[in-house]
């Protein structure tokens, strides 16, 4: 939940949708269904859900919409963040050029680490037990370690970490 993102029960992504023009409009209405999200680093684009991010609202008069629900994807992105589409657009950034992706700086861990072909595939299985099994019982720096399985972000891989992916085990995308 991005409510609980930073150890809170409060925190939400805040977005404001404009056309990019040397007077930028607002463009209000944009349904909350409308959005993606995938990471920035293409070496870990995320297998997303079919409803990977839904925004709180549509989009008001001012453009704007709040995120603060359920990120609905597999995989990790440790670096580089996500962006964030609107109507299968990413989001771009800034005025005057509009030319560059806005990564937001944000991590992704699931349990959904692999699958056919080593990627995500929507459901925490064994399959997604043999990288989080390599990375058991290692501290951060130790050979073998993956900040991925290291769910609690406590620099190690331990039962607290299995006990949290026990948790999603069967879990499907949704």
């Amino acid at each position: 939940m991005i409510k609980n993102g930073c150890g809170g029960t409060g925190d939400y992504i805040w977005v404001e949708i404009r056309g990019c023009t040397e007077y930028p409009i607002p463009i209000p209405g944009i349904p909350a269904t409308d959005f993606w999200i995938n990471a920035c680093d293409q070496a870990r684009q995320l297998a997303l859900c079919a409803t990977p991010i839904i925004a709180d609202s549509i989009t008001g008069a001012n453009g704007r919409t709040t995120f603060s629900g359920v990120l609905r994807a597999g995989g990790c992105a440790l670096s580089g963040g996500i962006w964030i589409a609107v109507q299968g657009k990413v989001i771009k950034g800034p005025y005057p050029h509009c030319i560059s992706n806005i990564c937001l700086p944000i991590v992704i861990k699931s349990q959904d680490m692999t699958g056919a072909g080593g990627k995500p595939d929507g459901i925490v299985n064994l399959s997604d037990l043999i990288p989080f099994g390599t990375s058991y019982n290692k501290n951060q720096g130790a050979p073998g370690y993956s900040a991925c399985c290291d769910y609690n972000d406590d620099n190690r891989c331990n039962l607290s970490d299995y006990a949290y992916f026990g948790t999603h085990y069967q879990h499907r995308c949704q």
